[in-house]
């Protein structure tokens, strides 16, 4: 006779595919697929380029409109206007026999053929494995390549691994063949719910996902029919004509596949937006002006996400609020099988252990199929009346009471009633677990996941189901077999514990999902609203806010540093992905132009010019990373062609913001071509200009404003002066090494002119009339620009350095201008503590300038930690993050270690968006109008300080990079 073991609902030899992930095989609409055709044919590679530059978020009242749209929508309208997405959820696999004579081996005391219980968990297990491995590969290739590919690829795969199974001969064979249909069901397993959950609206999105688990029941109810109809044959093809159904089904779904849309929340965080929009306008009967709504809303939630945590990798579910997220989900995908799942639902073999005859054990079995479809069904009512918190927690508190009294009855007694009244409570356990545990823990897992690692979240949840699965699939033959332990219904005791122990846990941890969108799920789990408040908690996606930080104060210029410890960073190891997001960022705001308009160009200092030298840095930095699919390089060449009109030398501007000077010298540092580096020569002698050199003063003049004595058309200064048009020279000799002969010429007559400039009578170099002293338009950041760019004359400007370090006040910064009458500042903490005007400019340059004077040094090393100790008081600017002005650039002057991580970790996306919500002025926008500032501007100044942050001692870009 024959005997089979107990394989549960996530055992790859029972379920053949179970639930092809509810893909949508929504319409089959001839006017759809007339459209989808018809957009391949016109699609042109320019329209595409185009189409990924349209990044923009959609006004913010059309995401309200449509988050509050989404809430009110009730089923009946749900599915009337979604029944696309509703009916035509395809998932229908069937189970075949793997236990056999043939596999077997034959036990004389108990006259029947068993495997051991080493055999039996190692067939199980063995797939489970690959199912794991499987599920990690499908979390990246899903959330790269998208969900229909990786399907049609799995089924392909799958089409071919069938052959192993069906022609095993030996059992170590028959475990090649299901270990690597094991790969394939790892994607099927992880894919169903996350794209369940994708192409829904609210309404419904709690019923779709549950539907995975009505699939199970409809792929077990067949395949226990397709068993029971086999059982009356004896030849090998009892076994092999299960696994040969399988071949029914890969091509017709992959065809059915081609022609389903792809998730809309994918395309959006691809941003494909015109294919998001033609994919919600396929997937219900929407309005144009509907699925815009809808596509704001989508839009809407993935830049909040980005906001609040950065990053989209596994690592990414561990942390921040994620990591939370993360937990719910695992520990509710293995309460599945902690509830018992193993030893009761699929019980055909522990009926056979506990005295029931085969043909009644596998009739039973149909019937308890029978009973999860019904019980499945009966849990979309349920979900109308109940939320998700309570299903859960109450239905594996049931079930645990069910198992309990199995383990009872077998202990009490071995009579046929004790025997029956076992095969009753396992059937009550079934329709418990099938109205809840089972169904909804689809919907929790669909739901706690955040949108942007929604296929990393779902992988790790079903792979900690899977691992657990393996466990109980090594304990459960033990326990039920007879030449085992064979503690038949006593194993009930074991599993009712398990079960207990999630019931607790979902009392403490388990939050209520139903009813919430996805953006106020991202803000409830971000407050961290406890568990139990859930459902009561009011949340507004659009105008809700968040604490600053734990512990800090806010002040008219900035944030008091009163945190009881540092700040981790915890991307420290890893800033790639900060950086990569950041230039996603820019490129969808600010994308490369054909034509550009005077406003998008300020040189380097702000505009495209200086975006374009950001990607240069990244190319030679990182020249593997890829954004939006092209190299950094292809990006700078974008931005650096686009055409600028005839952009001219301008009165007062030679420096960094100069257009004409800044496009002409990173054009030839981006092409390396000479004829480039000419171009740019031809200004320089303009620069030079006539103005007025070693005037001597006289009493006729000692007493006029100094703009009114001279004539020079151009300042000194970095920004705007010949400063910059120096390290401009010095851009071009550093990235064109062939021009150092053409280039140091004028480099010589540019150093000469700056170091022969006196602008007041007195040797000094002014900017607007004033003695300024800062890094952007001072003494300290002229000197820095003419020593890099030429270290010899390092002790011709000591003395200018000197008085510099003299300058510095009590609390270690420096005035922004010399007092008129050159006397010190009288309240030192009204100057502000940035880049550009105070001290974290001047320890960024002393940092630099402190090899080439060794006779100052001692005095430079006590400056440099009095600014430094000054930026960790006061450096927590509440101005916008930026390099110039802001915290990010204060960042940079501290050593690798909890001070400088203190900084970064506050300037990531999660905490300035966490700061804007929950005060206006913090961090609000404050870039003077400039577009895209590289120097002042949020998203260009994070992508450098990410890619700078590992260094020692960061170089500042537009400063000292070079």
């Amino acid at each position: 006779h024959h005997t089979f073991v107990s394989v549960d609902k996530g055992d790859s030899s029972v379920a053949i595919f179970y639930s092809l992930y509810t893909l949508v095989f929504l319409h089959c609409k001839l006017d759809y697929i007339e459209d989808r055709m018809k957009s391949a044919q016109d699609a042109s590679p320019e329209a595409e380029h185009e189409d990924d530059l349209k990044a923009n978020l959609r006004s913010l009242q059309d995401a309200q409109a449509a988050t509050t749209a989404e809430q009110e929508t009730t089923l009946r309208q749900a599915l009337r206007e979604n029944w696309k997405a509703a009916l035509c959820l395809m998932s229908n696999f069937f189970g075949y026999p793997t236990f056999q004579r043939k596999f077997g081996s034959y036990y004389p005391e108990q006259d029947t053929w068993q495997l051991t219980g080493a055999w039996q968990a190692g067939l199980q297990n063995g797939t489970n494995a690959c199912v794991i491995i499987g599920g990690f590969i499908n979390g990246w290739a899903s959330a790269k390549f998208g969900y229909k590919v990786v399907t049609q690829v799995a089924l392909a795969c799958m089409t071919g691994f069938i052959f192993i199974s069906f022609f095993a001969v030996r059992i170590e064979m028959l475990l090649v063949g299901q270990m690597l249909c094991g790969l394939t069901w790892g994607v099927y397993a992880t894919t169903s719910p996350a794209y369940a959950s994708e192409v829904c609206p609210l309404a419904l999105r709690g019923y779709l996902t549950v539907y995975v688990n009505l699939c199970w029941a409809m792929g077990q109810f067949l395949s226990s029919g397709v068993l029971r109809g086999m059982l009356q044959y004896d030849t090998e093809w009892s076994w092999r004509v299960p696994i040969a159904i399988q071949w029914m089904w890969p091509v017709p779904i992959m065809i059915a596949i081609f022609f389903a849309p792809e998730s809309p929340w994918w395309l959006v965080k691809k941003g494909r937006y015109e294919d998001a929009e033609k994919s919600l306008l396929a997937l219900s009967n929407r309005s144009r002006e509907q699925a815009q709504a809808t596509l704001a809303q989508m839009r809407h939630t993935i830049m909040l996400e980005s906001s609040i945590e950065s990053g989209s990798n596994y690592l990414d579910c561990f942390r921040g609020t994620n990591r939370r997220r993360t937990e719910i989900c695992m520990v509710v995908f293995a309460g599945q099988q902690l509830s018992g799942a193993v030893f009761a639902y699929t019980p055909t073999y522990f009926f056979l252990q506990a005295g029931i005859s085969t043909e009644n054990a596998f009739t039973i079995a149909i019937g308890s199929t029978a009973m999860a479809f019904i019980g499945t069904c009966v849990s979309w009512v349920l979900l109308t009346y109940f939320g998700r918190r309570t299903l859960y927690g109450t239905g594996i508190a049931m079930a645990s009471c069910s198992l309990l009294i199995v383990g009872i009855c077998s202990a009490a007694t071995t009579a046929s009633r004790a025997q029956w009244a076992q095969v009753a409570f396992v059937l009550v356990w079934k329709l418990i677990y099938s109205m809840t545990v089972g169904p909804i823990c689809y919907a929790i897992i669909s739901e706690t996941s955040a949108v942007r690692l929604r296929p990393q979240t779902v992988v790790i949840a079903r792979n900690t189901y899977a691992m657990t699965q393996i466990v109980a699939n090594v304990l459960n033959p033990y326990m039920l077999n007879p030449i085992e332990w064979n503690w038949k219904g006593k194993a009930g005791f074991f599993w009712a514990g398990t079960s207990a122990c999630v019931s607790m846990w979902s009392y403490f941890r388990l939050p209520e999902t139903q009813g919430r969108t996805y953006e106020e799920l991202d803000l409830l789990f971000h407050e961290e609203v406890p568990a139990r408040k859930f459902k009561l908690t009011h949340v507004d996606p659009q105008t809700s806010s968040l604490p600053t930080s734990q512990g800090s104060t806010m002040s008219q210029r900035h944030i008091v540093n009163d945190f009881s410890t540092p700040l981790d960073f915890p991307h420290l190891k890893s800033p790639e992905t900060l950086l990569l997001s950041s230039l996603q960022r820019i490129l969808n705001s600010s994308p490369p132009q054909s034509t550009y308009t005077k406003a998008q160009l300020s040189g380097l200092l702000s505009g495209h010019t200086g975006i374009a030298y950001l990607f240069l840095q990244v190319a030679t930095s990182l020249p593997k990373l890829h954004i939006h699919g092209y190299p950094a390089r292809h990006w700078a060449q974008a931005y650096i062609s686009g055409a600028r009109g005839h952009p001219a030398l301008e009165p007062g501007n030679c420096g960094i913001a100069s257009e004409i000077l800044a496009h002409a010298a990173v054009r030839a540092c981006i092409t390396k071509d000479l004829d480039h580096v000419r171009n740019f020569l031809v200004s320089l002698p303009q620069v030079l200009g006539a103005g007025i050199v070693d005037r001597p003063t006289s009493p006729a003049t000692e007493g006029q404003h100094p703009e009114s004595r001279q004539a020079d058309p151009f300042p000194t200064d970095l920004f705007y002066g010949r400063a910059g048009a120096l390290y401009l020279l010095r851009l071009i000799r550093h990235w064109v090494p062939q021009s150092a002969p053409l280039v140091e010429y004028w480099i010589v007559l540019l150093t000469n002119r700056i170091l022969s400039t006196d602008d007041d009578g007195k040797g000094n170099w002014l900017w607007s009339g004033s003695r300024y002293l800062g890094a952007g338009h001072g003494d300290i950041g002229i000197i820095t620009q003419l020593v890099l760019t030429t270290p010899p004359l390092a002790p011709r400007l000591s003395e200018r350095l000197a008085s510099l370090l003299d300058m510095q006040l009590e609390d270690g910064n420096w005035p922004s201008v010399e007092p008129a009458d050159g006397s010190r500042m009288s309240s030192p903490t009204e100057e502000p503590v940035q880049w550009c005007h105070g001290a974290p400019g001047f320890v960024l340059s002393l940092l630099s300038l402190r090899p080439f004077f060794p006779m100052l040094r001692e005095r430079i090393d006590v400056a440099i930690e009095k600014g430094r100790a000054l930026t960790w008081e006061r450096g927590l600017l509440r101005k916008e993050p930026s390099l110039c002005h802001g915290i990010l650039g204060n960042a940079l002057i501290f050593s690798p270690g909890p001070q400088r991580n203190h900084f970064l970790r506050l300037g990531t996306p999660e905490k300035v968006a966490e700061a804007r919500r929950a005060d206006a002025d913090v961090f609000a926008p404050a870039s003077y109008g400039k577009e895209c500032a590289l120097l002042m501007s949020y998203e260009p100044s994070a992508a450098w300080t990410w890619m700078a942050c590992q260094r020692q001692t960061p170089r500042f870009i537009l400063y000292n990079d070079i």
